[in-house]
């Protein structure tokens, strides 16, 4: 924790507009009171999913872009309520979804 702070502060003195620092949803409940403990400058907002959203961003990888499409009918449409399920609840990001896909896909080749 103490590194986290100290690393925060050097990010944070340096001269920059505006600096994001984004943390996988597994590591948030260590570090989620890290900024109320004294580093000036930095405010939070936390982004969350829940699996209604998980499944619908699901659904549109899948329909929309052109490089899942074939896959998507494939393997998760049929399935859909339970794979946004799964992946919800393993790590409620759109990156899980993403990686969920690219295995997917490269299995599929």
């Amino acid at each position: 924790m103490d590194n986290a702070r100290n690393d925060l502060e050097t990010l944070g003195s340096r001269n920059a507009k505006r600096f994001l620092v984004a943390l996988k949803p597994k590591y948030l409940e260590i570090y989620r009171d890290l900024l109320h403990r004294g580093i000036s400058g930095f405010h939070t907002c936390e982004v969350s999913f829940d699996k209604e959203k998980i499944k619908n961003i699901i659904k549109t990888y899948g329909t929309e872009l052109a490089q899942f499409r074939q896959t998507y009918r494939k393997y998760i449409e049929k399935n859909l309520d339970k794979i946004s399920r799964i992946l919800w609840q393993k790590e409620p990001s759109p990156l899980t979804i993403l990686d969920y896909y690219k295995e997917l896909t490269n299995k599929n080749e």
